[in-house]
């Protein structure tokens, strides 16, 4: 058919019609003509027939519903070429399907993708309205990720097998864990998976209560065993704790990495971050939740006898544990007693205590023991709670670094771990803000790329999350009950025997007699404040 250069009106409308006749024509080849059907097999009448589709290569069974509404019919692929299973599979989803309608239920849903995004909108009115904490969406957040991932294959809910999840177990552990967790150091744990399926679990119950049409879907929990767990996040060692220490300045003062990098200062807090962790307990989301606010100091003063050294013979003779202190003006000290923190935790006060003491002739001076009572937001995880520890010397240290390096000084209102921004901002937006756990986590990963090329090998195991494991451990020895640690970690006895059980924390019954004030000492940790009050 040629076609004119110029149309006039007429022709204009003598090509309409011609299209729309060609529409009808091709629309009448489609579903309800006599050549869709290769065959066709009535079940309940002409509410309910499996057919095999003349348009399709393979000799699958489909089925068609009559349902009413603007759509009148549901089809469904039956996914066998054998007329009798077919047969059974169309009954049982003609059930299912007529219980769903008779519920008040769409048969044709929005697409999966989408309503797992509807859910997490539905997750966020949670937070709002205070029945769920922020930090547990954004953890379900992270879940359904995986989940829409793993699902992308399926259009609709309707469409997702009962057993699809059957398989995810595997498909979480080969190549899809390193995506989503580029460092960690092996798979997902059993208790992982099983806490991703439990937030699927809330997922499909959501679309069922809300009449989204799903199957009966099959959630292949894992059983949980403590004798073949694997520890993640294992508790530091006495000795590799104080190897992090020291190297932490080690890293920060290294003179060629500063040459390298656009801004220091968040290295330096990176440090008060570790350490605060390991003297409090706390999860790293509670800990950068926290306000100067929400902390009070504690002050405690101890006597300590002392002797004092008169030649380099009595230097040479002091046993490891006892701590050698020099004087400003260089009259060198050794306390009498294996219970003392180590020279980098002294505070200016217990410094001049030890100057004022030798100035009058007194064979002993006053120690200055910092504690602190934090206050946990109720924003975290397990909401507000109160507790006790010795995590006051670095707090203190943490405001003194701020209040000399930071352009903004810290105000009681303040974030303690507060984002203020860098030599290289390219906005403010954050600024204020507390610092992301993401973030300071680089640093670590940072931190032990450091080690490795001092060739220091630590447990790759080892996470900022081994810091909570570290105290709970050393409190324990140190002959606390475990409710008490219980309660000062934010968590219930039964969870601390649940993940703590198949850690160190199993050996201690044969280890409570021998632990000694020297090996507690070492752990450079003072616990007076660790306690019920």
């Amino acid at each position: 058919m040629d076609l004119p250069e110029n149309a006039t009106p007429d022709q204009l409308q003598v090509l309409r019609a011609y299209l729309n006749q060609q529409q009808k024509i091709v629309s009448s080849k489609g579903y309800g003509t006599k050549n869709y059907y290769k065959d066709k097999h009535e079940i309940l009448g002409s509410k309910l027939i499996i057919f095999l589709n003349n348009q399709k290569l393979s000799d699958i069974w489909y089925m068609r519903m009559h349902v009413g509404g603007e759509q009148v019919y549901k089809r469904l692929s039956l996914k066998t070429s054998d007329k009798k299973i077919a047969i059974e599979r169309a009954l049982d989803h003609w059930r299912n399907l007529k219980n769903h309608i008779d519920g008040g239920g769409n048969v044709f849903g929005e697409k999966t993708e989408k309503i797992i995004d509807n859910y997490i909108i539905f997750l966020g009115e949670l937070v709002s309205t205070n029945q769920i904490k922020k930090h547990t969406l954004q953890c379900k957040v992270t879940s359904l990720k995986k989940l829409k991932e793993y699902l992308s294959n399926y259009e609709k809910p309707s469409d997702i097998p009962p057993e699809i999840l059957v398989d995810y177990t595997k498909w979480r552990r080969t190549r899809n864990w390193t995506k989503y967790h580029k460092n960690n150091s092996r798979p997902p744990s059993d208790l992982t998976v099983n806490s991703e399926l439990q937030d699927f679990k809330g997922f499909f119950d959501w679309c069922s209560k809300n009449k989204m049409m799903t199957n009966n879907i099959i959630f292949p929990w894992i059983k949980y065993d403590p004798k073949k767990h694997k520890e993640t996040s294992p508790p530091f060692t006495h000795e590799d704790y104080g190897l992090i220490l020291n190297n932490l300045l080690s890293w920060f003062a290294d003179r060629e990495l500063k040459k390298a990098r656009r801004n220091n200062f968040y290295r330096g807090v990176f440090m008060y971050y570790f350490e605060i962790l390991a003297q409090s307990g706390m999860r790293p989301h509670e800990c950068l939740k926290l306000r100067w606010s929400d902390i009070e100091m504690l002050h405690e003063y101890e006597k300590v006898e002392y002797e004092i050294i008169q030649d380099d013979e009595g230097v040479h003779s002091l046993n490891e544990d006892e701590i050698l202190i020099t004087t400003k003006k260089g009259i060198e000290i050794v306390p009498k007693t294996d219970n003392l923190p180590p020279k980098r935790y002294f505070t200016t006060k217990t410094l001049e205590n030890i100057e004022e003491s030798l100035e009058k002739r007194r064979n002993w001076f006053e120690v200055e023991y910092i504690g602190a009572k934090i206050e946990i937001s109720p924003e975290t995880k397990t909401g507000r709670r109160v507790f006790y520890c010795p995590a006051g010397f670095a707090l203190k240290k943490l405001w003194e670094y701020y209040q000399s390096q930071s352009p903004i000084k810290p105000k009681r209102s303040d974030y303690i771990f507060q984002n203020v921004g860098t030599t290289h901002s390219k906005g403010v937006n954050h600024v204020g803000n507390p610092l992301n756990d993401t973030f300071l986590r680089r640093l670590w990963y940072e931190f032990r790329d450091f080690l490795v090329s001092k060739e220091i090998n630590l447990n790759p195991e080892y996470t900022l999350y081994s810091c909570r494991s570290f105290f709970i451990n050393l409190n324990l020895e140190a002959g606390n009950k475990p409710h008490q640690v219980a309660k000062m970690v934010g968590h219930s006895v039964a969870t601390q025997a649940k993940h703590y059980e198949a850690m160190e924390v199993q050996k201690l019954a044969t280890r409570f007699s021998k632990i000694t004030s020297g090996q507690i000492s070492q752990s450079k940790l003072d616990f007076r404040y660790v306690d019920e009050k």
